[in-house]
C-alpha cells in the first residue's frame, strides 16, 4: 500500500463517519471535556462490553474515531522487543516504521438507524460496528494477555481448536477476547490470522491477509469489520483472506460509501 493510499483510505472512512453521523462503539466511554494541558479530548478507555446495552435506547455518544500516530523508529521498536524478549514479525514491523506505531479505529451504527436496517436482509446483520487497534507501546501487555489465554484455556497444542493459538504473535485485541495474530512458526509465512476465544470454528484460525500490510489493506477497504461474525460476509471458503471483490464486499462498500 502506498502512503497516499494509506491516508486516502482513512479519509474515506472519516467522510462516511461524518455523512452518517456515526458514534463511537458502546464499549468506549469518554470524557468530552478538553484536557486542560493539551486542550484536547481525553483518551478513550476500553470498558467491558455489555451486549444488552446495545439494545437500549442510545444516549448521546462521542463521534466515531480514527486515530493515527506517526511511525516508530528502529530504536523504539528495539526497546519494545527487548521488553517482550522476542522479535516483532517483519511485516508488522514494516507497518510500524512506514505507516503508524498506533492505529485506533472505532465506530458503530446506532440501533435506531433505519437506513442501515434496510440493507440487513441477514447479509450484514452482524456488521454493525468496526474496530481496528494496535499500539507498539502496548505490545508487551498484549503478549502477557495472550500467554494467559494459552496457559489457562489453550494449553494443548494438539487440540483441533486450540492448535491455532500456537506459533502466533498477537498484534491486535478485538476487544471481546479474540485476537488478530501473525504466524511466526513458519519461516516463509506471516499470514494474519483471526483467533476466536468462544468456539467460533468458522473464523478461528482463518487467514485474513497474507501479511500485516495486506491485512490492513483489506480491512481498510471494508471499513474495519470487528468481531468474528462480522467477517462472515467477506469469507469465501476455501479461499483464504478477507475478500474485497466478492459480491458482498462490493455491495457493502457501495452502500456504506467507501466506493471511489
Amino acid at each position: 500500500m502506498s502512503m497516499s493510499d494509506w491516508f486516502n483510505r482513512w479519509e474515506a472512512l472519516r467522510k462516511v463517519y461524518k455523512k452518517r453521523s456515526l458514534p463511537i462503539h458502546n464499549w468506549r466511554i469518554a470524557d468530552n471535556e478538553p484536557d486542560p494541558v493539551k486542550n484536547e479530548p481525553k483518551e478513550f478507555e476500553l470498558v467491558s462490553y455489555d451486549w444488552a446495552s446495545r439494545m437500549k435506547p442510545q444516549k448521546s455518544k462521542p463521534p466515531a474515531i480514527i486515530h493515527l500516530d506517526p511511525p516508530a523508529n528502529e530504536e523504539e521498536i528495539i526497546i519494545i522487543e527487548k521488553e517482550m524478549g522476542c522479535s516483532i514479525p517483519s511485516s508488522f514491523r514494516n507497518v510500524l516504521k512506514q505507516y503508524s506505531r498506533k492505529v485506533d479505529v472505532c465506530w458503530m451504527f446506532p440501533v435506531d438507524d433505519e437506513e442501515y436496517k434496510t440493507i440487513y436482509d441477514h447479509r450484514f446483520r452482524y456488521f454493525s460496528w468496526g474496530i481496528l487497534y494496535w499500539s507498539l507501546e502496548e505490545l508487551p501487555t498484549l503478549q502477557k494477555k495472550f500467554q494467559e489465554w494459552l496457559i489457562n484455556c489453550y494449553n494443548d497444542p494438539n487440540d483441533s481448536y486450540g492448535k491455532h493459538w500456537y506459533g502466533k504473535f498477537p498484534v491486535c485485541e478485538v476487544g471481546c477476547g479474540d485476537f488478530t495474530v501473525i504466524e511466526n512458526e513458519r519461516e516463509n509465512s506471516q499470514q494474519v490470522v483471526y483467533l476466536s476465544h468462544d468456539g467460533d470454528c468458522k473464523v478461528n484460525g482463518f487467514p485474513m491477509g497474507k501479511d500485516f500490510e495486506d491485512f490492513v489493506d483489506r480491512m481498510s477497504l471494508l471499513g474495519c469489520p470487528s468481531e468474528g461474525f462480522s467477517l462472515y460476509p467477506f469469507i469465501d471458503s476455501p479461499k483464504p483472506y478477507l475478500q474485497i471483490d466478492n459480491e458482498n464486499a462490493r455491495l457493502w462498500r457501495q452502500w456504506f460509501g467507501l466506493e471511489n
